[in-house]
C-alpha cells in the first residue's frame, strides 16, 4: 500500500504546478527571452528559492513544462490512436489530433516555436524519445508488420513524418484561420501517406 502524501509533500507538489502553470503564462506571452523570473515569482507568490529548488533557473523552468506539456501530449495522442484497430488510421488519426493541438497558439508558443530555440537539440529529442516519438515507433512497427511503408528505413520514416507534422504545425502560426489550414493540411498528410504506405 502507497504511503499517503504529507503535507510536506503536497505544499512541494502544489508549488511545483504553480510555477509550472504561470511559468507557462509567462513564457507564452512574453517568449522565453523575454521572461522574466522575477515576475513569476512576485505572481506565484513564492520566495525565490523556491523556484531554484524546484527548477534550478528558468532554463530547468522551461524545459520542466515543455517536458509536462510533451508527456500530456502524448497521453492524448495514446487516447485518441488506440481507438482504432489498424495501425495506419492511429497513424491518420494521431496525426490530426497533433495538428489540432498545433491550431492552439499556447501549444505552437511552447512545443514548436520556443521549445526549438530554448532546449538544445539533444535535450529536446531525448524528452520528445520519451514520449511522442515512442508512441510513433510503435504505430510505425506495427505498420511495417502489416506491410506498410516497406520501402523506408523506420527510424528514419519516424523523424520525418514527425518533423513534417511539427513544422506543419508550426506553419498554423502565420494562418487566420488554423482551422482550414487544419483541415487541408490533414487531408494532404493523410495522401502522403497513403501513398507512402503502399
Amino acid at each position: 500500500m502507497a504511503k499517503k502524501t504529507g503535507p510536506n509533500k503536497l505544499n512541494l507538489k502544489q508549488t511545483h504546478d504553480i510555477f509550472i502553470e504561470i511559468g507557462r503564462e509567462e513564457f507564452v506571452k512574453n517568449g522565453f527571452a523575454a521572461t522574466s523570473t522575477n515576475v513569476i515569482v512576485k505572481r506565484a507568490e513564492m520566495a525565490r528559492g523556491s523556484l531554484y529548488y524546484h527548477f534550478g533557473d528558468k532554463q530547468g523552468l522551461f524545459e520542466a513544462i515543455y517536458t509536462d506539456l510533451m508527456v500530456k501530449t502524448d497521453l492524448a495522442l495514446q487516447m485518441t490512436m488506440h481507438k482504432f484497430e489498424d495501425p495506419l488510421e492511429q497513424l491518420k488519426h494521431g496525426v490530426h489530433h497533433f495538428l489540432q493541438l498545433c491550431s492552439d497558439k499556447d501549444f505552437r508558443k511552447i512545443i514548436l516555436i520556443e521549445g526549438l530555440s530554448t532546449i538544445p537539440y539533444q535535450k529536446r529529442i531525448a524528452i520528445i524519445e520519451k514520449n511522442i516519438i515512442g508512441t510513433l515507433r510503435e504505430i510505425i512497427s506495427a505498420c511495417y508488420q502489416q506491410g506498410h511503408f516497406k520501402n523506408y528505413e523506420q527510424n528514419i520514416l519516424i523523424f520525418f513524418l514527425y518533423g513534417l507534422v511539427s513544422e506543419t504545425g508550426r506553419s498554423f502560426e502565420y494562418e487566420k484561420e488554423a482551422g482550414v489550414s487544419l483541415e487541408l493540411a490533414s487531408a494532404n498528410i493523410f495522401r502522403l501517406l497513403d501513398q507512402m504506405a503502399a
